[in-house]
């Protein structure tokens, strides 16, 4: 019975080591900020560096005519790789999206007065645009532009180093004509400061019944309104202000795509009321660089071969696996694990591969045993890729 006993507690004893050696390497969950006006962030302590996504707000749809409203367009994500210091006070604006338009004309079909409909740009640091009132002279009706998305901005101590532009708005729908979807251009200059502009849509006219144009989204400046039109003219969509990083040595990497706020529907029907605007920017802080995992796996006793236990004699196989989850490569990675309690190395079991079940490589890439702690130094890590070390242990 005491023989029992001692191996049911060997083997919680394990299982209770694993667990708590899975759940410390466990990194601080990212933090999103998506509420439109201000925000502020405080860096932790023991933190150098951090990952930001910085999202500008989507551009409002266009309202309809019998043709439908344009789409409005996604802000543009900005991230970037940021070198920090703790107590480092970091803030900025969450830009708001812009409104979608709506139809407007003669009071006879009931939309409200005529020649209006334009929706608003949202509010941020860089307002979006907003959105040209449609064209409709006499009795006819039509849809106005959306407005475009508002900026959202990060910034270190009060200077301002991430700068997303907002979505451009959508254009009106017109006569049987529907308005142009608005398009992002999230392309940084060469110098990596400000960005070409993110435009508003265009609306085509017809015989000066048309949509407005889309306001521009806002970014480093404000968007401007879009156009409406004239008789046969195609209505033009606001500029936008663009995408900015600041040139700095705080930044060590950054891209950009068109995948911030989510830009709204255009209208499909003629209606008074406009849908719903784009989805507000956003502002996500990781300090997570490394993830870091360790599994276990009981590989034989010597009473069965079916289905082992962790039981005095047995082989346990540990592995630890290293995943470099940021978009920059890590160098010098260190692993230092001691062993268990109550368990002894199995000479010549240290193999390393690029994940827990390729792990076959012997000797190990990098890795030794010191008295009862592994160590392993991985010289360059690129960013997505795994270094898994693997070794045995018998229960004593």
């Amino acid at each position: 019975m005491m023989q029992r006993w001692k191996s049911l507690r060997i083997y919680q004893l394990l299982l209770t080591v694993w667990a708590t050696l899975l759940l410390l390497p466990s990194p601080l969950a990212a933090q999103t900020f998506n509420t439109p006006g201000t925000w502020t962030y405080t860096v932790p302590a023991g933190v150098s560096s951090i990952q930001v996504k910085v999202a500008g707000a989507g551009g409002g749809g266009g309202g309809a005519d019998t043709g439908r409203g344009g789409n409005g367009s996604n802000g543009a994500l900005v991230t970037a790789v940021i070198t920090v210091t703790p107590g480092q006070v970091l803030s900025g604006t969450i830009g708001n999206g812009g409104f979608t338009g709506f139809t407007s004309g003669a009071t006879s079909f009931g939309f409200g007065g005529p020649c209006t409909g334009n929706g608003a740009g949202g509010a941020g640091v860089g307002n979006g645009g907003n959105g040209a009132a449609a064209n409709c002279p006499g009795n006819g009706y039509s849809g106005g532009g959306g407005g475009g998305g508002g900026g959202t901005t990060l910034a270190i101590g009060g200077t301002v180093f991430v700068q997303a532009a907002g979505g451009g708005g959508g254009g009106g729908g017109g006569n049987n004509r529907p308005g142009a979807n608005a398009t992002t251009n999230v392309t940084l200059t060469s110098t990596a400061s400000c960005g070409t502009s993110v435009n508003g849509a265009s609306a085509t006219s017809f015989n000066g019944d048309g949509g407005g144009g889309g306001g521009g989204g806002g970014g480093f400046t404000a968007g401007t309104a879009g156009i409406s039109n004239s008789d046969s003219v195609t209505a033009t969509g606001g500029s936008g202000g663009g995408s900015c990083r600041r040139n700095s040595t705080l930044i060590l990497f950054n891209s950009i795509t068109a995948t911030g706020g989510a830009g709204a529907s255009g209208m499909t029907a003629v209606s008074a009321t406009g849908g719903p605007r784009g989805t507000a920017g956003s502002v996500t802080i990781s300090l997570r660089g490394i993830d870091v995992t360790k599994t276990s796996s009981v590989v034989s006793d010597s009473i069965s071969a079916a289905n082992p236990k962790a039981v005095p004699g047995s082989t346990v196989r540990y592995c630890i696996l290293v995943t470099n989850i940021w978009p920059l490569a890590a160098t010098n990675v260190a692993i230092s694990d001691p062993l268990p309690p109550q368990t002894s190395f199995v000479a010549g079991s240290l193999a390393s591969g690029t994940t827990c079940a390729n792990a076959t490589t012997s000797p190990a890439v990098g890795a030794s045993i010191t008295g009862s702690t592994i160590n392993a130094n991985i010289a360059s890590l690129t960013t997505g890729n795994s270094y898994a070390l693997a070794f045995n242990v018998t229960v004593n």
